[in-house]
Order: structure tokens, then C-alpha cells, then sequence
């Protein structure tokens, strides 16, 4: 036979990401619900998972159907089992783990972990890609991609970051954001699923607050049955809830699945006659994963905008105490953010919530009182016309300085970023804000010189190396101003602590600055300091404009006074 021999073209290799996120369970959840919307844009990717087993393990029904692989990192066995514990025989048990990893290599991997032993792991990884934070041959931290730089300047050092943590996710994963639905027909519910507990002290309420909630719950709506859940640390808590003799006469209608069930099993206990009442925990992202409306009460640490449940139509109650949110590691001797969300108020969302109602701010006050409103913000969770997650405040109040300048950061980072333009309506100030605001110009105006100054001697250098005889003494002295422009930044930073995001922004890109030689280091420290000037230009834009409208506001009530 000689029949032509027909080569079979080689099928193009599946693309694969292996994404690093050892934190906690939310975060974990979080990324899930990132990894979901990936897959729907891109279903033909191959995505692996490297996580903590701890964290993972109880969230697995979850992760098996989404991820290709999951990897499950056993610390306690790696670090503390090893017998002997010497060091060549924990190398061998992570060499172990990494061949395991690395055995299909990845087109890219990224870190959402931003650790140190995270970041360490990440440089082991076999990939052609690396997003996020690793560390470099030179054992030096190298971020790249520009929302990684963001986030580890933002969200690691305040809590200046306008963003949830899933769209942040998107952004440095590359998942295009999407218009998403406002309007699905909210339903009355016959279940409420509390979770009552926190990480932190800190973060939850003491148990004769939840007492209260539940008992005037079970006695406003007759056909509503609780269902209590939490870990094997918080049976005692429970019982210190449900042993207070005024829930005898409604023990019928209370179940405790606290210590008894796992996550999957409190994932099934859910459906869409379910509200979900409690904490910021890893149980209002699960309801947020599969649709249940929640009320989250946020207290110490947790940031209301970047760990609000991933869904439209739930409602955040946050304290406004000066204070909140606060660091982990800041000591409180009294919480007083605890003391600021008054249980009435829980009580009045819960029961219109539980009715299929949407929560107004005309009803509130009327039934709870101003007194009791006036230390407490509600807001609501909707998407963005660019599928972006934004929480809107039910009780409309002027913003104060952070609040307003942190809604700025928001469009100056989506356009500078992703180069998307998102609308906004203008904000209510208080007169305080106002005021401030007008000093910020002044720091603002300042920054955005020190860039276009940063600009200027960057670009000396580059002429001077470009030159026919290059003087090193010439480039030193432009390297020793743009030092001292670097110096006067961090001082506007310690002047004006609202611009913080920016200036901590600019110190991490030029710590990874792109190049190899001092031409491409000057031409991206160029880039740098132009985009850091525009940045500040756009937020001087906004802030300025803003005020004009404020003040014609206020210009325009006194006529009509007249």
C-alpha cells in the first residue's frame, strides 16, 4: 500500500493556572466565587488550587467541582510531624509536595495570598506566568502586575480600599466584569439561619444581645422557625443563648446544629425561604455562593466593603463608631462598636426581610427612632452597570472625609487600572468633610508636582545617558533629586494621611520597577511618576468638582429660604 501518509495535526495545549490562596475559609470561598466567574468567560481553562488543608478541607464539596486540582497543603504535618524534625527532613517533604504541584506545569500561577511563606511557595511553582507576589533568585519580593501592587498597598495597609475582595480578585486574574441583576423578586421567608459567632471577640456580639434578637424574631413572627449554627468552640456561647429563660416558651421553634454539623451540611440546610442572619464569617459568603438573601453585622476589624457578601440585595449593618473598622492587633478594652448597632434595629430589618420587604430608611426611622439609627449604617448590596459589587447606604447621611475621598479612589483606580469609567452620582458632604477636603487639595497639589518632577529627572537621566559622552556624575545627582522627591512624598503621605493609597501605590511599583539595565529602569520610573501624577490629577478633579456642587447646593437651600 502506498497510500499517502496523513500527518494528524498536534490539538493545542489546554491552558492552566494554579492559584495560590492559603488564608482562611472566606477567602477561600471568595476566590471560589472569582474561579466561578472565570469558568463561565473561560470554561476551557484547566485551574488548579493550592490551599491550606485546615481551610480547605471543610469547604471541599465546593472546590472538587470547580478546580481541576485541588492541592492540600498539610503544615502541621510537613512542620511539626517530620520525626526527626531537622531541616533536611522537612526540605524532603515539601520537595515532596512541590514535584506534586508542579507535575503538570502552569501557563500561570498567582498569589491572592500575600505572605510571606505564601509568597516563597509561589516562587516554587513551575510556571511560565507569575501574578502576584514571589520572590525573585536575588531573594528579593517582585510584584508585577499593577492590581497586585494595588492591593498590597491598599489593602494590606488600611482601610482606604473601595472594593470587595471577589472583584479584586477579578481584576488581577483578568476576569472582565459584567453587568449583573438588581431586580430579582425578593421572598418572604419561613427560616433564619443565625450564626451568631465570629474569629474575634472583637468581630461578634456578646450572647444576650443575640438573645434578644431571637426571642423578639420568634415572638413578632409566629410562623418563623431559628436554626442556630457555629463550630465546636460555640456550644458554650449557644448555650448561654438559648438557656435564657425568656426563649422557654419558643424552644419549639429553635434548632441548634451547633458542633454537629459540618459546612456542606449547613451549605444544604439553605434554600430560597432561607434568611441568613449573622456575622462577618465564612457562612454569609456560602449563602451569598448559592442565592440566600443575608443581614451581616459587622463589627472590630471587618470592612464592610471588602468582605460584603458576594450578591446583590443583602444588607451590611456597620457601626459609626471613630474607630471602627480597627487593626486585629489594636488592643479594646470596651467595644464600643458593639454598642452602636442597637438589637432594635437588627430586629426591624429581620422582620422585613422575613416579609419579602426591602428595608427603607422613612419605615426605620419612623418605627426604631432617629435615636436609635443615628449609630448605625445600612447598606444594601447591588452591582455596578459594570458588574462591579457597590454597597448603597439605606440611611442617607452626609459622608465624612474618608468615606467621600475612598468613592474618588474608587473611579481613579477603575480607570487608571482597567481603563473603566464608572458613574457616580455626586455625594452628600458633611460641612467637617468639606473642610478637609479643601486641605487635601492642597497635599494633592503638592503630590502631583513631586511627580512631574520624578517625570523631569527621569527623563534627564535618559538624555544624559542618550548624550555622546554621558556624565555619571550628572546621573547621579539626577538619581540623588528623584531619592529626595521620593522623601517629600512619603512626608505629603504623613501630611495628608487620606492620600496614603496613592503614595504607598507609587512606593511598591517603583520597588518593581521593569528592566534590567539603567535606561529601562529610568523609562519605567518615568511611567511610574506619570501615572502617580495622574492619578492625583483625577482625584483633584473629582474632589474639586464635587465641592462646586456642594456649594451650589447650599447656595441654592438658602435662596429658597428667602
Amino acid at each position: 500500500m502506498n497510500a499517502e501518509k496523513i500527518e494528524t495535526p498536534e490539538l493545542p495545549q489546554k491552558k492552566r493556572m494554579t492559584i495560590l490562596q492559603l488564608n482562611r475559609i472566606g477567602d477561600i470561598v471568595q476566590t471560589a466565587q472569582m474561579v466561578r466567574l472565570l469558568k463561565e468567560e473561560h470554561g476551557d481553562i484547566e485551574i488548579a488550587l493550592v490551599a491550606r488543608k485546615q481551610f480547605a478541607n471543610p469547604v471541599r464539596f465546593l472546590l472538587d467541582g470547580l478546580f481541576d486540582d485541588v492541592f492540600i497543603i498539610d503544615t502541621d504535618e510537613i512542620f511539626r510531624n517530620t520525626s526527626p524534625l531537622t531541616l533536611s527532613g522537612v526540605r524532603k517533604k515539601l520537595s515532596k509536595f512541590i514535584a506534586h504541584v508542579n507535575a503538570k506545569p502552569s501557563h500561570v500561577s498567582i498569589n491572592l495570598t500575600f505572605s510571606k511563606s505564601s509568597n516563597y511557595l509561589h516562587s516554587l511553582i513551575n510556571s511560565t506566568h507569575k501574578v502576584g507576589p514571589y520572590y525573585n533568585k536575588q531573594a528579593e519580593v517582585k510584584i508585577e502586575d499593577k492590581w497586585s501592587q494595588y492591593l498590597y498597598a491598599t489593602v494590606m495597609r488600611g482601610d482606604m480600599n473601595p472594593f470587595n475582595l471577589v472583584d479584586l480578585f477579578k481584576s488581577i486574574v483578568g476576569v472582565k466584569a459584567k453587568a449583573k441583576n438588581n431586580t430579582e423578586k425578593l421572598k418572604t421567608k419561613d427560616t433564619i439561619l443565625i450564626h451568631p459567632f465570629a474569629s474575634q471577640d472583637r468581630k461578634k456580639w456578646k450572647s444576650n444581645k443575640w438573645t434578644e434578637v431571637i426571642y423578639k424574631t420568634l415572638k413578632e413572627n409566629s410562623e418563623v422557625k431559628i436554626h442556630i449554627v457555629g463550630a465546636n468552640n460555640d456550644v458554650e456561647a449557644t448555650n448561654e443563648i438559648l438557656t435564657n429563660p425568656i426563649l422557654n416558651s419558643y424552644k419549639n421553634r429553635i434548632v441548634s446544629h451547633v458542633g454537629s454539623k459540618k459546612m456542606e451540611e449547613v451549605f444544604e440546610l439553605m434554600n430560597d425561604k432561607t434568611l441568613f442572619v449573622g456575622h462577618d464569617s465564612v457562612i454569609s459568603h456560602l449563602a451569598a455562593t448559592k442565592g440566600v438573601q443575608s443581614l451581616t453585622i459587622a463589627l472590630g476589624n471587618a470592612r464592610v466593603l471588602e468582605t460584603a457578601p458576594y450578591s446583590a440585595n443583602n444588607y451590611i449593618l456597620s457601626p459609626k463608631t471613630k474607630c471602627y473598622p480597627c487593626f486585629p492587633d489594636q488592643e479594646c478594652n470596651f467595644y464600643q462598636c458593639h454598642s452602636d448597632i442597637p438589637y432594635q434595629v437588627v430586629n426591624f430589618c429581620i422582620d422585613k426581610l422575613v416579609k419579602g420587604q426591602e428595608i427603607n430608611e422613612k419605615e426605620l426611622v419612623s418605627e426604631a427612632s432617629h435615636f436609635l439609627t443615628s449609630s448605625v449604617d445600612i447598606f444594601k448590596t447591588e452591582f455596578s452597570t459594570q458588574g462591579l459589587l457597590t454597597l448603597n447606604p439605606v440611611i442617607s447621611s452626609g459622608l465624612n472625609s474618608k468615606e467621600a475621598i475612598r468613592g474618588f479612589y474608587r473611579l481613579g483606580w477603575l480607570f487608571n487600572l482597567s481603563e473603566i469609567e464608572e458613574g457616580a452620582d455626586f455625594p452628600t458632604l458633611t460641612a467637617n468633610c468639606q473642610n478637609e477636603l479643601k486641605t487635601d487639595l492642597s497635599g494633592i497639589k503638592h503630590a502631583f508636582e513631586l511627580c512631574e518632577f520624578g517625570k523631569k529627572y527621569s527623563r534627564y537621566i535618559l538624555e544624559e545617558i542618550s548624550s555622546a559622552t554621558p556624565s555619571l556624575e550628572q546621573i547621579k545627582a539626577h538619581s540623588e533629586k528623584i531619592d529626595e522627591i521620593d522623601g517629600l512624598l512619603t512626608i505629603v503621605k504623613n501630611t495628608f494621611p487620606r492620600l496614603a493609597p496613592i503614595v504607598d501605590y507609587l512606593i511598591v511599583a517603583k520597588g518593581n520597577l521593569f528592566g534590567n539595565n539603567i535606561v529601562q529602569l529610568s523609562e519605567s520610573a518615568f511611567l511610574t511618576y506619570n501615572e502617580g501624577a495622574n492619578l492625583f490629577s483625577v482625584i483633584y478633579d473629582l474632589i474639586e468638582k464635587t465641592l462646586k456642587e456642594a456649594n451650589k447646593n447650599i447656595k441654592t437651600s438658602t435662596k429658597d429660604l428667602r
